[in-house]
Order: structure tokens, then C-alpha cells, then sequence
């Protein structure tokens, strides 16, 4: 009756339609097409009374599969498909029997909108549902936008469509989405159930002709003003959620045609975007930097309890981290106090989850009891994780691997965070260096999904395995590295502030430096970061990078050993290249602009007033895509995808263009070594284009 997509089981008067493409059963037109013929043929069936639509395995359907028209896909293409993914859900809404989704893990997206052509839903409680198609530049493209807001109401679904958000079943449940909540493994069998109960009715409710939930024309009015007022006053202004509204408004304000005929248009729009070009890109990176193919037949060591070294703010963060995801997990601290005060911090985190709903009091009590706070290295002689968290030193870092090398049993993992130094270093005095791993956590931990995995040539397959496994189970996002002073993230981000101060010394103000990076996409400006993280730290690390990359060193900017002096170390000491009140809310500073001026006076430079915005953001961002290329060059990064995550999640490159290399790619290596050149010769060597870039620029 149907193709290998989509299969039919007959449960007494009810057939089961399977969507078999696992594990997420992930849709395309294809799929769709096999759907509407089963459909049809099971309508048309005398001995078929009700018909259950589920997913193969643990999840409904978590979308179409943008892989499928992802490359060399035409507009008309889409164009041509798009109304007949829109005429099945009607038939199938029209079907004078029953038709139910039975809903387990997720139906998300296009997954979601099959559920919304149903006549009823049936979720188990572990299931979410949602239509997050606006986080990678697109919009709802199978009816979404007009069918969850008639359910839900008109609210609700500008909340869920405009921010993408995502449902728990018992919030799907209460707005109206999902029709009854089970026990997990129940589903199929209710949802049959369910059927059987509706199959003497002819007639069943039809999603895109409900009205009950949409409100007046004036008020729905004000609530289109309203929404589209907070998608213009958003820091980062992403064209797809003002689309996706406009789709919603059109709908309820002009009937389901008019919506339907707005999401066709709209769509294509979207698709054809940079925007969503650049973060679908981004969406397929993010998921391929743990897929090492020299790792394929590596298996993983068993990790069961992890250690954690340091309850500063980054180690603190990173115990949590491990302890939300099952960790049982050990922290170790040089005296009472700081360990109390970790401990503390800890608590706090898991108690903030449980205010925001994000766990339940009883779930946060057991995973915070799996901490074991110690001051003893002996402590650690049964754990198979280690990562320490100290102070940025070697002698520091060095010491902690010596004790932690005499009290871990053999096999143990021994990582560091550090942000910058050789990994290969530390190995030095342990027992085994094929354990020894760098794993650099971005701060703050918690909350920033980058995990830098750096290996130097003696760490062995299985234990970067271990560690991409690791990764994965507490939600960060990998990418692998080789050794070497500063790795990939911070290899770039040493570049932006010193490509920063010299367009700082040649005239470009602090604010106008930053203006502008904001303006290309960047969350904030690279004082504001510098600001953020600590000008101190940065200050640390220069002779580090000028010894290690003499070919990309420029003489250092007397501002930043004048600022070090002085204490402008940024946020934490109310001072940096901003000022900053009780609330850390940054303000220019009359003594950093005077400073400023001294310096430029110092050198003998008379200050550029033709620094325009387009040079300041061409020359950071040209900057940053180079001395990646370098990074690709001497194979410090794998791939220039693992570039463009690094770049995005570690120093908020602007996922929109899909990451630094990603970007280059848009607007043309060879444009971007001509510019280059162009700077060389105008400004010296450390502009000299990477050989990557200049292979890449040939190929084009």
C-alpha cells in the first residue's frame, strides 16, 4: 500500500500509519506524497473506521530534513511542493474518519504541522512539540502558522512561531495543542483507543476552520503591533519571526487562504535568505563536530564519577554541568571556605532550575546529593574523569597534575580548562599520557554550549572518544583541536583585540570600534568583551601568542601595558575601556579617551578621521577569517566547519552568516585576499593572506 517511508498496520477497525524514517523520522516531499497516497487509499477503505498516525522508534517526527533541499534547490522547486504538503493536511483534515497523532519524543517543525492536520492529538508526558523553524531563518511551511494559533490562540502562537519556542507535553496539553496526556510507552495504544471511541462520528474538528481562539479584529490588531514592536526593538534583527507574523496576521485577520497564500510567499523568501542559508549551514556544523572519521571503531571508556579541581567560577560551573547531566561528581578545593562557597553556588544554580521550572524540586535534590565536596586528593582514587580548573599558570596547573597523576587509578582521564596553554606540557608529569586532554569550557560554563577537545599527539582515540561522549551527555557542543598555544578559539580572538588597537591608535574611537562590530552582527564590540572577560587576562597571554605566531605579532599598543598598570582590568574592577556603575552598565570614560589620545601622541600618530564603519568591520572580520585559515593550515582546527562552531558559540560570530568561513565563502576568498594584500602592503606582513586562503581564493 505504501513505500518503505511510510507503513500501514491494521489493529482491528483502526489502521496505524507509521512514518518509518528513524530516528527522528525526519519528513520530505517524498515522504509527504507516500502519506497522502496512504491516506487516501485508507479513506477510501470501507473496513478501515479510524486511522493512527505515529513515529518509528522514540520520536514522532522532528521535522523535514533540510538536508534533502538544501543544495542547488531552485525557488519553483519548493514553490511547486509547498501547495500540495498544504492540500494533503487539508484532505486529511476533511477525512470524514478520525484521524489521531500519536506523539512520543518530539514532533517539532514539519513533524509538528503532520500533528496539526490530525483531528486529535494524543502526547505522552516526556513528549515535546513546537514549530522552532524561525532559529534557522525559515518559517512554518506546511500550514503552522495558521493551524497552532487556532488551537492555542493567537498569543500563544505568536510566542510559540515568532521565538520558536518549543512545548513540554503538559504546557501543549493546556493551551489546546494536544488533546489528552499519557504515560509514557501508552501512547499508540490510547491513541487507538481514541479512535475507536471517535469512529461513529462523520464529522471531526478541523483545526484551520476554528475561530473560538482568535479575538477581534482590533484587539488581534494591537497584538500584531505589539509583536512586531519587540522583533524590531531585538538586539539581533532576524527578518524570519517578522515573516512568520505576517503569515499569522494575514491568516487571521483575512481568512486560512489568505494565510495559507502568505506562507507560500513567505517561505520561499525565507529559504532563499542569506539569513537561513547562513543558519542552516550553521544548523548541519553544529552537528557534525563530534563525527570524527578517524575515530570510527573507537569505543569509549565508561565514565562514571567525575572529579572537577578548583571551585572558582569556572570549575564551580563545570561540577554543575556534570551534575545536572547524572554525574556523580567530586570538587575539590584547597580550603573550607572556598569549598563552602562553591558548594554553595552550586546549590544555587539547581535552586534557580527548580524557580524556573526547568526541574523539579525532587529531581534537583537528587542530582545536587551526587556532589561529594573534598579538600583530599586521595578522595579522587576511584573517579574516571578528572578536569581541572585552577589558575591560568603552568607551575600552578603542573603541580595539580603531579598529585592528581599520584592519587588517580591507571586509566583515569586527566583533563585541563585551560584557555591557552600546551597541553602537551602537562602529560609531561604524569604517568600516562595518552590520558591527558585538554577540555576548555567557556565561561560562563553553565550556560555556554562550546566545548574546545584539545589532543597532542600522544592522546589516545579512546580517550577523545570519551570525552566527545562526555560532550554529548552534558549538552556542549565539541570541537576537536590540535595542541598548541591557544588553540583555535583564542588563536582568533588574541587577532580581533589586537586588530582592535590598531584601529584604536589610528584614530577609531572605542564606541565607534564597537558601533560596528554590532552593527555586522557581533553581541557586543571587542572592548565590551575585553571589558567582560578581563583586559588583565588578555594582557597575560600576549607574549604567549607573539612568541608562538611571530608571524601575525604586531608591536603591542603601549595602551595595553598602560591600561594593566593602572587597573582598568575591565567589569570586575569598575574600570576598562568603559566605565561601570553598581549595575556593570558601561559608560565612555573622559580618562580611557585621554589615554587614548597620550598614546596616539606617544607614537606620533595623527588620528585618522576617515575610519569609516565598513574599514572597521572589514578589517576585524577579515582578521578573524585569516588567522582561522591559519588554524586550518597547520591543522590546528579539523575543518572549516568546526571554524564556524568555534567561532559562533565560543565569540558570537553572527550564526546568521553561518560562522567565519562560512561567511568568506559568501562573499569570495579571492575578494578577501585582495583586501588583504591590499592592508599588507599598506600596513605590513601581519595582514600577509593565509596560504589556505590564497588555495581556497584559486579554486574559485
Amino acid at each position: 500500500m505504501a513505500g518503505s517511508l511510510v507503513s500501514v498496520e491494521k489493529k482491528g477497525d483502526i489502521s496505524v500509519v507509521t512514518l518509518n524514517n528513524p530516528p527522528v523520522n525526519s519528513l520530505s516531499f517524498e515522504m509527504f506524497s507516500q502519506i497522502d497516497q496512504t491516506m487516501q487509499q485508507l479513506i477510501s477503505d470501507a473496513s478501515v473506521k479510524g486511522i493512527v498516525v505515529v513515529g518509528a522508534g522514540r520520536n514522532f517526527s522532528a521535522g523535514f530534513d533540510l538536508s534533502s533541499v538544501s543544495k542547488d534547490v531552485q525557488p519553483d522547486f519548493i514553490a511547486t511542493n509547498m501547495p500540495k504538503t498544504h492540500h494533503m493536511l487539508d484532505r486529511m483534515e476533511d477525512s470524514p474518519k478520525p484521524i489521531v497523532a500519536a506523539i512520543a519524543g518530539n514532533a517539532l517543525g514539519g513533524g509538528c504541522e503532520l500533528a496539526l492536520g490530525c483531528h486529535y492529538r494524543v502526547a505522552d508526558k516526556t513528549a515535546t512539540l513546537g514549530l522552532p523553524e524561525v532559529k534557522v531563518g525559515l518559517l512554518p511551511g506546511a500550514g503552522g502558522t495558521q493551524r497552532l494559533p487556532r488551537l492555542v490562540g493567537l498569543m500563544d502562537g505568536l510566542q510559540v512561531i515568532g521565538q520558536g519556542k518549543t512545548l513540554g507535553a503538559a504546557k501543549a496539553h493546556q493551551l489546546g495543542l494536544v488533546d489528552l496526556l499519557v504515560e509514557p510507552g501508552q501512547v499508540l495504544e490510547a491513541a487507538i483507543q481514541l479512535a475507536v471511541e471517535k469512529s461513529n462520528q462523520t464529522s471531526h474538528p478541523k483545526a484551520r476552520e476554528k475561530q473560538d481562539k482568535l479575538p477581534p479584529r482590533e484587539m488581534a490588531e494591537q497584538m500584531f503591533a505589539m509583536a512586531r514592536h519587540m522583533i524590531e526593538s531585538a538586539p539581533v534583527k532576524f527578518r524570519a519571526p517578522g515573516r512568520a507574523v505576517a503569515c499569522i496576521e494575514a491568516g487571521a485577520l483575512n481568512g486560512y487562504a489568505a494565510g495559507i497564500a502568505a506562507e507560500q510567499k513567505l517561505f520561499v523568501d525565507c529559504y532563499f535568505d542569506e539569513e537561513a542559508q547562513g543558519l542552516i549551514h550553521f544548523f548541519f556544523a553544529s552537528r557534525s563536530t563530534g563525527k570524527i572519521k578517524d575515530l570510527e571503531g573507537t569505543s569509549p571508556m565508561k565514565v562514571g564519577k567525575v572529579a572537577v579541581i578548583g571551585g572558582g567560577t569556572m570549575g564551580r560551573d563545570i561540577a554543575f554541568v556534570h551534575l545536572l547531566a547524572g554525574y556523580p561528581t567530586h570538587l575539590l578545593e584547597v580550603d573550607q571556605p572556598r569549598l563552602d562557597a562553591a558548594v554553595a553556588t552550586i546549590k544555587g544554580h539547581f535552586d534557580r532550575r527548580v524557580e524556573k521550572n526547568q526541574l523539579s524540586p525532587a529531581d534537583a535534590e537528587k542530582l545536587f546529593a551526587q556532589l561529594t565536596p573534598t579538600l583530599d586528593y586521595p578522595s579522587l582514587s576511584d573517579v574516571d574523569l578528572v578536569i581541572e580548573a585552577v589558575f591560568e599558570r603552568m607551575d600552578i596547573k603542573k603541580d595539580v597534575f603531579v598529585k592528581l597523576a599520584a592519587a588517580c587509578k591507571p586509566g583515569c582521564i586527566l583533563a585541563s580548562n585551560t584557555s591557552t596553554l600546551p597541553i602537551g606540557e602537562l602529560a609531561r608529569v604524569t604517568k600516562d599520557a595518552s590520558k591527558v586532554i585538554g577540555l576548555h569550557f567557556f565561561s560562563p560554563a553553565r550556560a555556554m554550549p562550546l566545548l574546545e577537545i584539545i589532543r597532542f599527539d600522544a592522546t589516545s582515540k579512546e580517550t577523545i572518544q570519551t570525552c566527545l561522549e562526555v560532550a554529548k551527555r552534558i549538552k556542549k557542543t565539541p570541537v576537536l583541536v590540535r595542541d598548541c598555544y591557544g588553540f583555535l578559539t583564542n588563536r582568533i580572538a588574541f587577532a580581533y583585540g589586537a586588530e582592535a588597537n590598531a584601529l584604536l591608535e589610528e584614530g577609531a574611537s572605542i564606541e565607534a570600534i564597537d558601533q560596528a562590530t554590532v552593527a555586522f552582527g557581533f553581541p557586543m564590540g571587542p572592548f565590551t568583551m575585553g571589558d567582560m572577560a578581563g583586559n588583565d587576562i588578555a594582557y597575560h597571554a600576549i607574549p604567549g601568542m607573539m612568541k608562538a605566531y611571530p608571524q601575525r605579532a604586531r608591536k603591542v599598543s603601549p595602551l595595553v601595558e598602560m591600561m594593566f598598570k593602572t587597573g582598568r582590568h575591565g567589569q570586575k574592577a569598575g574600570k576598562g575601556f568603559y566605565a561601570y556603575d553598581a549595575s556593570k552598565k558601561a559608560q565612555p570614560d573622559p580618562e580611557m579617551a585621554s589615554m587614548v589620545e597620550t598614546v596616539r601622541k606617544d607614537l606620533g600618530i595623527s588620528a585618522r578621521k576617515d575610519i569609516s564603519a565598513e574599514e572597521i568591520t572589514e578589517r576585524i572580520v577579515y582578521t578573524w577569517v585569516n588567522i582561522a585559515a591559519d588554524c586550518l593550515e597547520d591543522g590546528t582546527a579539523l575543518s572549516p566547519d568546526d571554524v564556524d562552531v568555534a567561532t559562533v558559540m565560543g565569540f558570537g560570530f553572527p550564526a546568521w552568516k553561518g560562522g567565519a568561513m562560512n561567511y568568506a565563502r559568501h562573499v569570495g576568498f579571492g575578494k578577501i585576499v585582495t583586501s588583504l594584500d591590499q592592508y599588507a602592503a599598506k600596513y605590513g606582513k601581519v595582514y600577509e593572506p593565509s596560504a589556505w586562503l590564497r588555495r581556497a581564493a584559486e579554486k574559485e
